[in-house]
C-alpha cells in the first residue's frame, strides 16, 4: 500500500537527497511511533512505482486507488478482493481541513534534523580483531534466508561487515557470503558478490563500519532475541 502525499503539501522542492529524508521520516514513524509495518527497504535512489490499474505479475492484483473510509472500513482480504477487477477509478474529492502550514514545518524540520545527522564526521582506521567473537543473533538470523533482486548488494554489505567485525578474515567472510548467496533470489554472480564483500572490507578499514542501526533500518533486527538489545536495555534500568 502507498500513500501519495502531493509534493506542494510540504514543499518539497527537487534535492539529490530525497530518498535519503524519506528515509528518515519512515525511520521516525518506526521507531519513535512505533509503526512497525512500514516498508524500511525501498528508500534507494532508483525505484519503480506502479501507476493506477497496472497489475502485480506476482499476485495478479491491480494498484487501484482508494478512499479514506475504505482504508478505515476494509479488512485485509476485502481489500485484495477489491485489487482483483480492473475498472475505472473513483475520483476522490480532496480532503479539506488539512493544516498546510504544519505540514511544511514538518518538512523544514526534518531536513535540519537530517542535515545534522548526516554531518561527515572523521573516523578512526579499523582493524579486523584477532580473535572470533559469535556471530550477532541478527546475523545468524539472516544467513538462514536469503533475499530478492533490488535488495542482495545493501544486504551483502551489511552482513560482510557484520562477519568481519566478529573476527572472521576476508577469506573466510568470501565463503560464508557465497553460501548465503545461493539462497538470494536470484543470486548474484560471482564476481559482484568478490566485489560486494571486498567493499565491505575496505570501508570497515577506512573507519566505515555497519551496526544495530543499519540491521533496524533494513528491517532485520530481530528485537527482544537480541542479546545486544538486552544489554543496553539493561544499562538503561540500572
Amino acid at each position: 500500500f502507498h500513500i501519495e502525499i502531493p509534493a506542494n503539501v510540504l514543499g518539497i522542492i527537487p534535492s539529490k537527497n530525497l530518498n535519503l529524508l524519506f528515509k528518515n521520516w519512515a525511520l521516525y514513524f518506526h521507531n519513535m511511533l512505533g509503526i512497525k509495518n512500514i516498508d524500511l527497504k525501498i528508500y534507494d535512489r532508483r525505484r519503480l512505482f506502479r501507476i493506477s490499474n497496472s497489475i502485480n505479475s506476482k499476485t495478479g492484483l491491480y494498484k487501484k486507488r482508494v478512499s479514506l473510509n475504505q482504508v478505515l472500513e476494509y479488512n485485509h482480504n476485502e481489500m485484495c478482493d477489491y485489487a482483483k477487477n480492473l475498472n475505472s477509478d473513483t475520483v476522490f474529492q480532496p480532503v479539506s481541513g488539512i493544516n498546510k502550514q504544519a505540514a511544511v514545518e514538518f518538512y523544514k524540520r526534518s531536513c535540519k534534523f537530517y542535515e545534522s545527522e548526516n554531518k561527515v564526521k572523521p573516523q578512526p582506521k579499523q582493524t579486523i580483531p584477532e580473535e572470533k567473537k559469535p556471530l550477532l543473533p541478527c546475523v545468524d538470523n539472516l544467513l538462514t534466508c536469503g533475499v530478492t533482486k533490488g535488495g542482495r548488494n545493501n544486504t551483502l554489505v551489511l552482513l560482510s561487515s557484520a562477519i568481519l567485525q566478529s573476527g572472521y578474515s576476508l577469506e573466510e567472510t568470501m565463503d560464508i557470503a557465497a553460501n548465503w548467496n545461493l539462497q538470494n533470489d536470484p543470486p548474484l554472480e560471482d564476481r559482484e558478490l568478490s566485489t560486494t564483500v571486498k567493499s565491505a572490507y575496505s570501508m570497515l578499514l577506512a573507519g566505515k563500519k555497519y551496526g544495530c542501526t543499519a540491521f533496524k533500518e533494513l528491517g532485520y533486527c530481530i528485537g527482544d532475541k537480541c542479546k545486544m538489545m538486552g544489554e543496553n536495555l539493561n544499562a538503561r534500568t540500572r
